[in-house]
Formats: structure tokens, sequence, C-alpha cells
């Protein structure tokens, strides 16, 4: 397998495979396979040309790195599954045609402005960090995830979406931003642990509530902060 240096284009051709097969990549849509893997400076994308039939699945079935992974144009309603990590250093761009039954954690990791996340409906099924000194995430449309949202460094902009997690999570001493806009934000924490629904605390945060809504819905959801508007 090689792996190449530098910025690339790959696609994923020829159906069900796994994302280490690197028989299932190519540098055009519909091509010859390239004998390569994606790395974290790679784009990756699946398209009209990447499943010819109905009921395909890529499997991720090693820790995966790539910049950004966009499944617009995708046709044949195939699957993400597996539950390797994601380490993701652009954009994350999901399709309405597509079914996503994938339960790896999702590390954002960018440290460069502009990058979009967009679930297209898909609930993730995944503890999302967002974690990049210098990155930036802007929501295109609802987020949810039926596990945290832990924001360590990097400026995440919810956008006026509704985000909907188990516990959402700004803690710490990392440089970061979080802006809420007019954002409906649910947490629904059930069971008694250390960790509060919803903790928005600690240094180096710049914090915009603007006119969102946080909801607590889970029988055990708290609130804890500090002195924050």
């Amino acid at each position: 397998i090689t792996l190449i240096a530098g910025a690339t284009d790959l696609y994923w051709v020829g159906g069900s495979g796994n994302w280490g097969d690197a028989n299932n990549w190519s540098y055009s849509s519909g091509g010859s396979t390239c004998g390569c893997i994606p790395t974290l400076n790679d784009n990756v994308f699946f398209d009209a040309n990447s499943f010819s039939s109905g009921g395909q699945t890529v499997t991720i079935d090693q820790v995966a790195y790539f910049k950004s992974m966009n499944w617009t144009g995708v046709t044949n309603t195939p699957t993400l599954a597996g539950n390797q990590t994601f380490n993701i250093y652009g954009s994350f761009i999901l399709s309405p045609s597509m079914n996503f039954t994938y339960t790896g954690a999702l590390f954002f990791k960018s440290s460069s402005l502009g990058n979009t996340i967009t679930t297209a409906g898909k609930t993730i099924n995944s503890t999302v960090y967002f974690d990049g000194l210098g990155g930036e995430w802007t929501l295109q449309d609802n987020l949810t995830t039926t596990s945290n949202i832990n924001h360590v460094s990097g400026s995440l902009n919810a956008n006026g979406v509704t985000v909907s997690a188990y516990i959402f999570q700004s803690t710490g001493s990392g440089i970061r931003s979080l802006t809420l806009g007019s954002s409906i934000i649910n947490v629904s924490h059930t069971w008694y642990n250390p960790y509060y629904a919803w903790q928005v605390s600690g240094s180096n945060l710049t914090f915009n509530a603007g006119t969102s809504t946080i909801n607590l819905t889970g029988t055990t959801a708290y609130f804890a902060s500090d002195s924050r508007t």
C-alpha cells in the first residue's frame, strides 16, 4: 500500500469493502484502483460511481485519517459501518441517500478555518470531539448524537441549528470559541456519574450564547457552568 504525501482527492470504487483495502480507492470517480488508502491530507469522495447496487457497505475496519469526507451525489443507498476511529482534518458531509450505522468516535482535528459539518438527518451513534487548535467548524444542519459532544479546542459555531446529545461539554484550558446563535441544545443525560449534561466552563473560552435555548431533558440532566451569561 502506498501512502501519498500531500493533498490528494480519492474516490471510493468497487461497491462493498473495507476502508483499509487499497483496491477500493481511485484517483478519479469510477476510475481504476490507485493502490493507496487515504491519509490526513486527502479528501475522500463517495459518489454515483462508487456503488453499483443497493445493500453495499463501506466498513471502517481500521483507524481512519482523512481531510474532508463528502457523500454528495451518492446513489443506491449505501451504508457506512464499522467502529474504528475517524480522524477528520477538514469538513464532514453526509447525504440523505445513505445509511449511517458507524459507531466509532469522531475526532475533528482541523487547525484551519472554514470547515463545515452536514449530517443530512442521520443520527450519529458516536462520541464527537472538536479538538484542533486554530480549527473552525460550522454546523450546516441539525446534529444529533446518542453520545457526548466534547469541545476541547478550536471554534465551534452551532449556527442556529438544533444540537442533541447525551452530554455537551466545553471545559478545560484549551483555546476555544463556542457560538450558539439561535440554536436549540437538547441534552438527555439519564444516569448518575461525575459528568453534567451541560458543562461549559474553564479558561481560554470565548462563549456567545446568543438567543439559544438549552433543554435538559434527561432525569439527571444537570446544568453546570461558571460566571457566564
